[in-house]
């Protein structure tokens, strides 16, 4: 019997299979997927590899043959599945078997113990009501969104208050020392209590609780795919009273403050105390494009010293009562709308009879997707299947994880970009053993190995976090449609602003759609301005702040709400653009924007066209042209000097570039230390904060200047999540976009929310000019230490190809980035509507560069994000 194996060294001239006699004494060990050892080459030396395949015949003379060695036992066992969803995604992604096998498999490990902690209420409800008001009156907003789900859930894990609640640690030694709370420590791998010698106050004597064992992610600003491709700690819960306390309905609300506005606290949103409205003079009425007015108070009435605060009119008071329901029912079930409830049995109508065409469900931010993702978990594990939830790390709220928890209790687990190997492991040994029926988490979680996949749903599916940036560059939404192939499973694809791919394939009917217009709880989305910036500059102001911004500050400071600031940029962006008249200088051949560089050139990343930076206006004539330069720290530092004592508090990579950093700053805007946060996108995405009532967006243009395809699609999906972050909680919102090109279709549809007017242009647009979705766009990038070694191998590969296959080629250009640790960068891209042509293209290079001796490297990327 002779062994098909695969090398695991992943290098192009070993990406092929090698056959190794199986000798009597492994026969019944030896089996596609087993790890093994073997000798490899002419100097024997010993190396892991994969069994892909047997074999009863070799066209190999038997004395060239050599043995098997034995299994390696440190490996993991791959299963038929896996090994054919490697072997799609080589032929789909590029790459070697052996890098797409190590990606689908988790690394063998040993676990090390782990320590956790348990937050756990020492008190009555009663005395637990008491300090609630106490720290109410006293405005300790960290301690009071602690004691709210403590009252509710009575145990919680430190980490998950700490990294999602966002409470400081000196919040909770506060309570600790009052006696408020107590800590036990427990094995993080077990699940068992270490310190139980105190006795616990629990609200339902007949709850059973047992420590939650969790570890979420405690650094959200991390999209590296290396923190993206992790397990999560397993959420080992028994918990009665998590599994059963949380709100059935989205809007689901429990009261534990009565006043007079009847406002209540719940588990989606922290509410704090509303301060009465304030009386304003106002001096003028300055008129939006669009006609909404905006008020100016007097400057006279901003005080921006903290010592004096605005008095609500009655102080808010906790009632004890033991009649009031804290928890629901445990038999409760969970309340669905009309229409989420038909989503929900349509979806699983369809999967009854074998239809497995995927759903979009495409609702409003609030509109409950969430509940129907659960609903259907709930339905498919009735089913005896198991269900894939996944979500961007950064959208792994609080909120979403409780709601899971409660449904699934311990049969849930989630992915945390803290874990080791051994825990990875772990999770997914637990998976494979049928001991967790749903696993939630990023991209990652798609290969957690369940035997039997009823369910993939993948909520947010407009994220580029879903396409991996390191080889195989593979689109997390592709490998879930060709995962649930293999499984006969459902895939459900969620989005308020869907991808214009997933969308296009609703157009071709390939996608069901199902859609959630309105919000359960009757909430309003902020109202929404749009200033045009060329006229502020023509009324002589040359700030990054318009009139109309300035006073809704100014307005908001005086009422002591908050306000968020978004720089709307996407990494480096050097477009040149005028101040006068808004227009882009943009490349005639690819109609994306051209990329400024340091020698005064702008340059394509597409197909290399070059010209130099104007000084002034090829449209108006104007000098006021040129790359914005305004940055996050800038805005800062101007916010300070035009609103003296104002608190400011500012989120970019630079101020989160320590561990727990991110956190530090969201827990200190929670808690209502700082008036503004000023920041990049990593400030509109999955953040919650009820006080925010404005929301400005400072530079609209910035990511619609950006040199990609799909600058159009970013900057609407970013301002659709930026205009949501205002308004959250009781309070009417409000968001302001200050653009120097008020008239582009992605500005106009964000103001309106209005995601159907917004595919019908960008589409129109893509096809045009021959775009993804409409095309395929493999990206070819050459890295290599001599510059013109690297140059000249990507012209040859690039003429090679417009000359053997009927495709387009755009190229060769430097990278955005040309040269990195004095790496230099070249990429070409090839267009076809025909993924055949395109993989045909691919192999050539792949064949070219098996005999090449350039020290060059060359990577693929199938439909890029961006330009690379």
């Amino acid at each position: 019997m002779y062994a098909d194996v695969y090398i695991d060294i992943s290098h192009k001239a070993l990406d092929r299979v090698f056959q190794y006699r199986i000798p009597d004494s492994l026969k019944d060990e030896v089996r596609p997927g087993t790890p093994v050892r073997v000798n490899f080459g002419k100097g024997n030396k010993i190396v892991n590899a994969y069994c892909v395949g047997l074999s009863e015949h070799t066209d190999y003379p038997e004395d060239k043959i050599k043995d098997i060695l034995g299994v390696n036992e440190r490996g993991v066992s791959a299963f038929d599945k896996t090994i054919e969803l490697a072997a799609w995604m080589q032929e789909e992604y590029g790459s070697t078997f052996i890098k797409c096998l190590n990606t689908v498999m988790p690394a063998k490990a040993v676990v090390k113990p782990r320590k956790k902690q348990m937050i756990i209420l020492n008190v009555g409800k009663d005395e637990a009501y008491d300090h609630l008001a106490l720290c109410i009156k006293k405005k300790h907003t960290a301690k009071e969104r602690l004691l709210r789900e403590l009252i509710v859930n009575i145990k919680l894990d430190k980490e998950l208050v700490v990294q999602k609640l966002l409470v400081s640690a000196s919040a909770i030694t506060s309570l600790k020392n009052s006696g408020i709370i107590r800590i036990e420590e427990y094995d993080g791998t077990s699940g068992e209590s270490v310190d139980t010698n105190q006795k616990s106050y629990i609200v339902d004597s007949s709850d059973n609780d047992s420590s939650v064992n969790n570890s979420l992610d405690n650094d959200f600003s991390n999209n590296d795919s290396s923190v993206n491709n992790s397990l999560d700690n397993d959420f080992s819960n028994n918990d009665s009273s998590v599994n059963n306390s949380l709100d059935n309905d989205f809007s689901n609300n429990y009261s534990l403050i009565n006043n007079s506005s009847n406002n209540a606290s719940s588990i989606s949103e922290f509410s704090y105390s509303s301060n009465q409205p304030v009386s304003l003079n106002y001096k003028q009425k300055i008129s939006l494009n669009h006609g909404q007015p905006v008020y100016c108070p007097n400057e006279q009435q901003i005080s921006l010293s903290h010592e004096q605060q605005i008095s609500p009119s009655h102080e808010q008071q906790i009632s004890p009562s033991h009649n009031q329901q804290i928890s629901p029912n445990h038999d409760q079930q969970i309340s669905l709308t009309h229409d989420q409830r038909f989503i929900v049995n349509d979806i699983l109508s369809d999967y009854d009879k074998g239809i497995l065409k995927p759903a979009l469900i495409h609702g409003i931010t609030g509109s409950g997707k969430t509940l129907c993702y659960i609903e259907l978990c709930l339905e498919m594990v009735k089913r005896g299947k198991a269900c894939i939830v996944l979500i961007p790390e950064i959208a792994l709220t609080y909120q979403t994880l409780m709601r899971f928890y409660k449904a699934f209790n311990e049969r849930v687990s989630v992915i945390n970009s803290t874990l080791s190997k051994g825990e990875i492991y772990e999770r997914c040994e637990k998976a494979r053993a049928g001991l967790i029926d749903v696993i939630i988490g990023p991209r990652s979680a798609l290969f957690t190995p369940f035997n039997d996949i009823g369910l993939i749903i993948i909520d947010e599916e407009h994220e580029t976090s879903y396409k991996s940036d390191m080889a195989p560059k593979y689109n997390a939404k592709d490998v879930a449609k060709k995962i649930a192939d293999l499984h006969k499973a459902k895939v459900v694809f969620g989005s308020a602003t869907p991808s214009l791919d997933s969308y296009l394939h609703v157009v071709r009917n390939e996608y069901k759609l199902y859609e959630l217009l309105e919000r359960p709880t009757g909430g309003e989305l902020p109202d929404v301005y749009v200033v045009d910036m060329r006229e502020e500059l023509k009324n002589g102001n040359r700030s990054m702040f318009s009139e109309p911004l300035d006073c809704l500050i100014k307005d908001r400071l005086l009422k002591k709400e908050q306000i968020m600031l978004f720089l709307n940029r996407r990494g480096y962006v050097g477009f040149v653009s005028c101040r006068s008249c808004g227009k882009v200088i943009k490349c005639p051949h690819c109609d994306v924007s051209l990329t400024k560089h340091i020698t005064g050139k702008m340059i394509c990343h597409y197909c290399g066209y070059t010209e130099n930076v104007p000084n002034v206006c090829p449209d108006c004539g104007s000098r006021y042209i040129g790359g914005f330069k305004a940055g996050t720290q800038q805005i800062e530092e101007k916010l300070k000097e035009r609103y003296p004592g104002v608190r400011v508090l500012r989120m970019d990579k630079d101020t989160t570039a320590k561990k727990g950093e991110m956190t530090k700053i969201l827990s200190s805007f929670a808690d209502k230390e700082a008036d503004i946060l000023v920041g990049t996108q990593m400030i509109v995405k999955g953040h919650d904060f009820p006080n925010v009532t404005l929301v400005g967006i400072l530079a609209a243009d910035m990511s619609l200047g950006v040199n990609d395809y799909s600058a159009a699609e970013r900057t609407f999906d970013l301002l659709c999540q930026a205009v949501g972050r205002a308004g959250r909680g009781t309070k009417k919102g409000e968001a302001l976009i200050q653009t120097y090109d008020p008239d582009h279709y992605a500005i106009v549809a964000s103001a309106k929310q209005d995601y159907k007017s917004f595919f019908k242009e960008e589409a129109a647009y893509r096809e045009l000019c021959e775009y993804p979705p409409y095309v395929h766009l493999l990206g070819v990038q050459l890295l290599g230490r001599d510059d013109e070694r690297t140059k000249a191998l990507a012209n040859d590969l690039a003429c090679m190809v417009k000359f053997k296959v009927r495709v387009k080629v755009l190229g060769p250009s430097s990278c955005m980035i040309g040269k990195i640790n004095d790496i230099y960068r070249y990429v070409f891209y090839i267009k076809s509507k025909e993924s055949e042509l395109i993989n045909l293209s691919r192999k050539l290079v792949e064949e070219r560069m098996k005999g090449s001796k350039e020290n060059v490297s060359v990577f693929f990327d199938l439909d890029p994000t961006g330009s690379l």
